[in-house]
Protein backbone atom coordinates (compact mmCIF):
# COMPACT_ATOMS: atom_id res chain seq x y z
CA UNK A 1 0.00 0.00 0.00
CA UNK A 2 1.26 3.51 -0.69
CA UNK A 3 2.38 5.93 2.00
CA UNK A 4 -0.59 8.26 1.36
CA UNK A 5 -3.08 5.44 1.99
CA UNK A 6 -1.56 4.72 5.41
CA UNK A 7 -1.48 8.41 6.27
CA UNK A 8 -5.16 8.94 5.42
CA UNK A 9 -6.08 5.76 7.30
CA UNK A 10 -4.03 6.98 10.28
CA UNK A 11 -5.80 10.35 10.35
CA UNK A 12 -9.24 8.76 9.93
CA UNK A 13 -8.65 6.34 12.79
CA UNK A 14 -7.29 9.20 14.89
CA UNK A 15 -10.58 11.02 14.37
CA UNK A 16 -12.57 7.90 15.21
CA UNK A 17 -10.59 7.26 18.40
CA UNK A 18 -10.75 10.77 19.77
CA UNK A 19 -14.35 11.50 18.77
CA UNK A 20 -15.44 8.29 20.50
CA UNK A 21 -13.59 9.41 23.65
CA UNK A 22 -15.09 12.90 23.52
CA UNK A 23 -18.54 11.49 22.77
CA UNK A 24 -18.31 9.11 25.71
CA UNK A 25 -17.21 11.91 28.06
CA UNK A 26 -20.12 14.13 27.08
CA UNK A 27 -22.58 11.23 27.05
CA UNK A 28 -21.57 10.40 30.63
CA UNK A 29 -22.09 14.05 31.58
CA UNK A 30 -25.71 13.88 30.38
CA UNK A 31 -26.53 10.29 31.35
CA UNK A 32 -24.88 8.85 34.46
CA UNK A 33 -26.18 5.45 33.38
CA UNK A 34 -23.81 3.50 31.22
CA UNK A 35 -26.30 2.14 28.69
CA UNK A 36 -24.42 3.06 25.50
CA UNK A 37 -20.92 2.30 26.76
CA UNK A 38 -20.67 -0.67 24.42
CA UNK A 39 -21.11 1.48 21.30
CA UNK A 40 -18.41 3.93 22.40
CA UNK A 41 -16.12 1.07 23.44
CA UNK A 42 -16.46 -0.62 20.04
CA UNK A 43 -15.74 2.61 18.15
CA UNK A 44 -12.79 3.36 20.43
CA UNK A 45 -11.35 -0.15 20.01
CA UNK A 46 -11.71 -0.13 16.23
CA UNK A 47 -10.10 3.31 16.09
CA UNK A 48 -7.19 2.18 18.26
CA UNK A 49 -6.63 -0.98 16.22
CA UNK A 50 -6.60 0.85 12.89
CA UNK A 51 -4.43 3.58 14.42
CA UNK A 52 -1.83 1.01 15.46
CA UNK A 53 -1.85 -0.87 12.15
CA UNK A 54 -1.67 2.28 10.05
CA UNK A 55 1.06 3.71 12.29
CA UNK A 56 3.23 0.66 11.79
CA UNK A 57 2.39 0.74 8.08
CA UNK A 58 3.69 4.31 7.96
CA UNK A 59 6.82 3.29 9.87
CA UNK A 60 7.41 0.47 7.38
CA UNK A 61 6.94 2.83 4.43
CA UNK A 62 9.49 5.20 5.98
CA UNK A 63 11.94 2.31 6.38
CA UNK A 64 11.98 2.29 10.18
CA UNK A 65 11.05 -1.32 10.83
CA UNK A 66 14.61 -2.57 11.35
CA UNK A 67 15.26 -0.06 14.14
CA UNK A 68 12.46 2.13 15.46
CA UNK A 69 13.43 5.69 16.40
CA UNK A 70 12.57 7.15 19.81
CA UNK A 71 9.60 9.14 18.55
CA UNK A 72 7.84 5.91 17.49
CA UNK A 73 8.12 4.63 21.07
CA UNK A 74 6.79 7.95 22.35
CA UNK A 75 3.84 7.64 19.98
CA UNK A 76 3.23 4.08 21.23
CA UNK A 77 3.11 5.50 24.75
CA UNK A 78 0.54 8.08 23.58
CA UNK A 79 -1.43 5.22 22.00
CA UNK A 80 -1.44 3.38 25.33
CA UNK A 81 -2.62 6.53 27.10
CA UNK A 82 -5.43 6.93 24.55
CA UNK A 83 -6.42 3.32 25.20
CA UNK A 84 -6.39 3.82 28.96
CA UNK A 85 -8.42 7.02 28.67
CA UNK A 86 -11.60 5.03 28.07
CA UNK A 87 -11.22 3.23 31.39
CA UNK A 88 -10.54 6.55 33.13
CA UNK A 89 -13.73 7.97 31.68
CA UNK A 90 -15.72 4.89 32.68
CA UNK A 91 -14.46 5.07 36.27
CA UNK A 92 -14.87 8.87 36.34
CA UNK A 93 -11.38 9.38 37.76
CA UNK A 94 -11.56 13.13 37.07
CA UNK A 95 -14.37 15.55 36.43
CA UNK A 96 -15.61 15.50 32.82
CA UNK A 97 -13.77 18.63 31.71
CA UNK A 98 -10.58 17.33 33.33
CA UNK A 99 -10.94 14.10 31.37
CA UNK A 100 -11.63 16.04 28.17
CA UNK A 101 -8.51 18.14 28.79
CA UNK A 102 -6.53 14.92 29.35
CA UNK A 103 -7.77 13.46 26.06
CA UNK A 104 -6.92 16.66 24.17
CA UNK A 105 -3.48 16.71 25.80
CA UNK A 106 -2.82 13.14 24.58
CA UNK A 107 -3.71 14.19 21.03
CA UNK A 108 -1.49 17.27 21.18
CA UNK A 109 1.35 15.21 22.67
CA UNK A 110 1.11 12.68 19.83
CA UNK A 111 0.86 15.41 17.17
CA UNK A 112 3.91 17.28 18.48
CA UNK A 113 5.85 14.03 18.62
CA UNK A 114 4.91 13.16 15.03
CA UNK A 115 5.80 16.60 13.69
CA UNK A 116 9.05 17.04 15.63
CA UNK A 117 10.20 13.41 15.22
CA UNK A 118 12.35 13.35 18.35
CA UNK A 119 15.45 11.16 18.03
Amino acid sequence: MPYEFYKILHFASLLLTFTSLAGYIFYRMQNPSDEKRKLFAILHGIGLLILLVSGFGLAARLGFMSQLPLWVYIKLFAWLLAGAAFALIKRQVLKPMGLYTFVIAIGIFAAVTAVMKFN
